[in-house]
């Protein structure tokens, strides 16, 4: 940028720069002159140009770098989103486990019950006919 704003002004040397501290009257300074005018304001102009097109260079980059850090945000929360969402089907599918195993060992314990019953019948069977055949 500081070539751009510097155009018109001559760049003194090492000597005239120390020397500048002393100038107080400002009868040092040189400014870099053109044949015409016209060159001048053209020279002006175009610098004045390329410092737009730097700086709409400088906000499209400083913008592809927001956007690309949205982007990897997204993603992110996206990622951590989809995370919590298996999480929870896992806790869901746990849970569900859970639920069914309680319901197999209750299933258990009534077949064990059903085979007691069963038993019992088939014991009172053998003593009825035990008894139907002493008398």
């Amino acid at each position: 940028m500081a070539s751009f704003s510097a155009l018109l002004l001559g760049r003194p040397s090492l000597i005239e720069g120390v020397s500048r501290i002393f100038d107080f009257a400002g009868a040092l300074n040189k400014y870099n002159t053109t044949a015409m005018d016209v060159d001048a304001d053209r020279r002006a102009i175009m610098a004045d140009w390329r410092a737009i097109g730097r700086d709409i260079e400088s906000a499209m980059q400083a913008s592809q770098a927001k956007f690309e850090a949205l982007q990897a945000s997204q993603a992110k929360f996206e990622a951590q989103h989809a995370l919590e969402a298996l999480q929870g089907s896992k806790a869901g599918l746990q849970a569900l486990r859970a639920e069914l195993q309680s319901e197999l060992k209750a299933n258990e314990r009534s077949v064990e019950l059903i085979k007691g019953v069963l038993n019992s019948v088939g014991r009172l069977e053998e003593k009825k006919q035990k008894l139907s055949g002493a008398l």
